[in-house]
């Protein structure tokens, strides 16, 4: 995904995003748009989204149709600011394993800060022992 940035912004985007804010994600379905609201992670370049497997259905949505807008939205009503980050682009999934029905199940990696190494190393490592990406799952 690429991050547009308007030079007039008045805000510092990784404070924003680094705030316990709610991201709203737009996909495509057969159905129609979808949107979802989802508490996320902002790790300096990616938006990790946090799911409750069994409950949330936007990644079988993004897994048939990756092309997603993101936004995430902050109101003020005392200072009367209203601060808004958009991104556009193509999102994944990232998974982990799959059940039964051949649907992934997804594994979220967090680190300390500024250990990024650690993580890209230990992400390559479930790649090489999972290999996922020739796997698809069943699309309805």
């Amino acid at each position: 995904m690429k991050l547009l940035r308007d030079p007039r912004a008045q805000f510092d985007l990784d404070e924003f995003l680094s705030r316990p804010l709610m991201a709203h994600l737009a996909t495509g379905s057969a159905r129609g748009a979808r949107e979802s609201p989802l508490w996320y992670l902002w790790e300096g370049r990616a938006l990790w989204f946090i799911v409750e497997e069994g409950f949330n259905t936007f990644h079988h949505r993004v897994l048939a149709r990756p092309r997603v807008a993101i936004g995430v939205v902050d109101f003020d009503p005392i200072a009367g600011r209203l601060q808004h980050v958009g991104v556009r682009g193509r999102a994944a999934v990232v998974p982990w394993d799959f059940d039964g029905d051949g649907l992934p199940l997804s594994v979220q990696l967090v680190g300390q800060p500024y250990d990024e190494g650690t993580l890209l190393s230990l992400s390559a490592q479930i790649e090489r022992a999972r290999p996922w990406a020739h796997r698809r799952p069943p699309v309805s």
